[in-house]
């Protein structure tokens, strides 16, 4: 009989846990579920929004819109408040205009917005409401160079730029420039630390220098002096080889210190 009543007194206290543990999730969900929807609707009466609050008026719950046409605008869910989890727009055509995921109001993941045409227009990438990273594209689906990307191309631009001139005729050309440059070049005395500048200069199929102006310039004041002054000593250069097309020819000549020196351009 002990071990039988021991028994009936366990399945009793068991019953009771559960009892109490559906008690408290009913109470949970009670808490955790919307007080009331607002709603709007159109002159026409069709919605307009339908949004669910708490019972202390923060919004909890579904977040919809719609357009006047009847279309889904934007479709989300808030806790406490805050946006949370994913949530989606679209365009009056039904299209994707923005999609992104949240938590407890802080963007997370990934947030990607798209053009009217379908095109994606920006995607940007968080962690914790911390924006990680932005791609950018063009109308037409073409991704834009970022600030880095711009610069690490420019710069390779000026580091070969006479990589193009792959004829004879113009490799001995740029070697002749070279020889001109080098000849009238005169660096300031002093430390070579940083002393680099790069000139842009156009040049008309006779060799005339039309224009000549720094694009990068040294640290040192009196190195990109010098630098400009050297073309005031160069009266031109070769004609341009006759495999060259085009009137003129648009120059890049790095300065260096000496023996370093070589001249950079593009056809």
């Amino acid at each position: 009989m002990g071990s039988c009543a021991a028994i009936e007194y366990l399945l009793q206290m068991s019953l009771i846990r559960i009892l109490l543990a559906l008690v408290t999730l009913g109470l949970l969900l009670f808490c955790a579920s919307p007080s009331h929807v607002q709603k709007a609707s159109y002159a026409d009466k069709s919605p307009k929004y339908a949004i669910a609050y708490d019972s202390e008026g923060k919004k909890h719950g579904l977040e919809e819109w719609w357009y006047p046409n009847g279309q889904i605008k934007f479709r989300g869910h808030n806790q406490a408040g805050e946006r949370h989890g994913e949530y989606t727009a679209w365009h009056e055509d039904g299209r994707l205009w923005y999609q992104g995921f949240a938590d407890q109001g802080r963007k997370d993941s990934t947030l990607t917005y798209w053009y009217p045409n379908g095109n994606p227009q920006v995607i940007m990438t968080y962690d914790q409401g911390r924006l990680l990273k932005t791609v950018e594209y063009n109308l037409d689906g073409r991704k834009k160079e970022t600030r880095e990307e711009f610069a690490a191309r420019k710069a390779s631009e000026v580091k070969d730029s006479l990589a193009q001139a792959r004829d004879g005729d113009m490799q001995v050309w740029v070697m002749r420039v070279r020889k001109t440059m080098e000849g009238y070049w005169r660096p300031p005395q002093g430390p070579r630390v940083k002393n680099r500048a790069v000139a842009k200069i156009t040049v008309r199929r006779d060799g005339k220098i039309l224009d000549a102006r720094l694009i990068k310039t040294s640290e040192n004041a009196a190195f990109n002096r010098e630098a400009l002054n050297t073309f005031k000593r160069v009266r031109g250069f070769p004609p341009l080889p006759e495999s060259h097309p085009g009137p003129t020819l648009d120059l890049q000549y790095e300065f260096v210190p000496p023996v370093l020196n070589r001249p950079q351009g593009k056809r």
